[in-house]
């Protein structure tokens, strides 16, 4: 058995992290959780947020663009269309993003093959990778407003 929780993040594209940790907190539809090993198996939808996890007495963020999450007993894996870690996240990219979407949100018939929810979504999504990239703290673990 395991001594700690096997947590995978997966892309499409690549696997973001695939290591052992004490400890994994996200943010689920239904609200925050958190996982140590043993916990009852489940799968949830996960919310665009960030996801904590623990190891070695360090705490460690990954920026999750929704996705969906299965937990059994000593393993937790995170599927997702995107994720990065927060020392992945290129800022300067991320502000500019951000301007270019405030703009699309302002003027929508720039972008008219995108609807309003879309790209409030793409916002979400940007607005957690400059909070994170920025070295940002949240209100509580899952606060990214």
């Amino acid at each position: 058995m395991t001594a700690g929780l096997v947590l995978k993040i997966i892309t499409p594209e690549r696997i973001v992290f695939q290591d052992t940790v004490d400890f994994v907190s996200l943010l689920g539809i239904a609200g925050s959780l958190g996982v140590l090993p043993g916990h009852v198996p489940l799968i949830t939808q996960l919310q665009i947020a960030p996801l904590y996890f623990e190891r070695g007495g360090q705490r460690y963020t990954v920026a999750v663009m929704g996705g969906l999450c299965k937990v059994t007993g000593h393993h937790v894996t995170v599927m997702t269309d995107a994720a990065e870690l927060a020392e992945e996240i290129d800022v300067l990219r991320a502000e500019q993003k951000k301007k270019e979407l405030e703009v699309l949100l302002k003027t929508p018939a720039q972008a008219p093959e995108v609807g309003q929810v879309e790209l409030q979504a793409r916002l979400q999504k940007t607005l957690l990778r400059l909070r994170m990239g920025e070295g940002g703290r949240f209100k509580n673990s899952h606060d990214v407003k």
